[in-house]
């Protein structure tokens, strides 16, 4: 392997690992309330994504989703056979309590991963459709429909959110963008809020008519009651 290769890994490794800190830099500045100092990490997250994206091309590392299927297997067993066992051992050496547990959680959701990259290769052409929920306490990634006990950590239903394709909500986007395109060109208001006031206004002017009817109505029978004690005079 050449250096320039090399070179090309590292600094694959080195942008991957940056959008993960800044996405994590991110949620930390929301935490304190930092709302544009997050939406800066969020920004520069996606640089690196788009950084480490064009290394990993030079590096001839996308290849058909069947030979990328075949490698997230590959990667996954791994973990999960080799690296996290080992990482969990000298965890448990060395008595750091935070890391076993993040080594072991991560080493339960990778045989979780590895299970879904297979059943998508063994099926490949003929997927079915499924949506995806992710555990935010230990990324445990469930098929279909979110369980009401996370199985590694043991988390409630609520801790898990669903995966949403970037694609399709841009397409949703566009189509709600062109609708309100297309009522803007038909001659109707875009703006709900004015709508809503409208229907305010309207609500509040019929009020104040049948105000007004009652008013009149208990005018004219006090009018009828006078005009007959006037006839009883007579």
């Amino acid at each position: 392997m050449s250096k320039t290769e090399n070179d090309l890994k590292e600094a694959f490794a080195g942008e991957s690992q940056a959008n993960r800190k800044y996405l994590a830099f991110a949620k930390k500045a929301d935490d304190e309330g930092y709302k544009q100092v997050a939406k800066l990490f969020r920004a520069a997250a996606e640089a690196e994504t788009i950084h480490a994206h064009n290394h990993l091309r030079e590096l001839k590392g996308i290849k058909s989703t069947k030979e990328n299927l075949e490698e997230a297997i590959t990667g996954e067993s791994h973990e999960f056979q080799h690296m996290y066992p080992a990482m969990i051992k000298d965890a448990k050496t060395e008595g750091n309590n935070g890391a076993l547990r993040s080594f072991s959680i991560a080493n339960e959701v990778e045989k979780m991963h590895a299970a879904l990259y297979k059943k998508a290769l063994d099926n490949i052409g003929k997927n079915e459709e499924a949506d995806y929920y992710i555990c935010k306490v230990c990324g445990a990634t469930i098929e279909h429909e979110a369980p009401d006990v996370c199985p590694v950590c043991g988390a409630k239903k609520m801790a898990f959110y669903k995966v949403e394709d970037r694609r399709q909500k841009t397409e949703d986007r566009r189509q709600k963008t062109e609708g309100r395109r297309q009522l803007v060109a038909s001659g109707f208001s875009l703006s709900v809020g004015r709508q809503k006031t409208e229907g305010r206004r309207q609500r509040t002017e019929d009020r104040r008519q049948r105000t007004e009817d009652r008013r009149q109505r208990t005018a004219g029978r006090r009018q009828q009651a006078e005009g007959r004690r006037q006839k009883a005079k007579g």
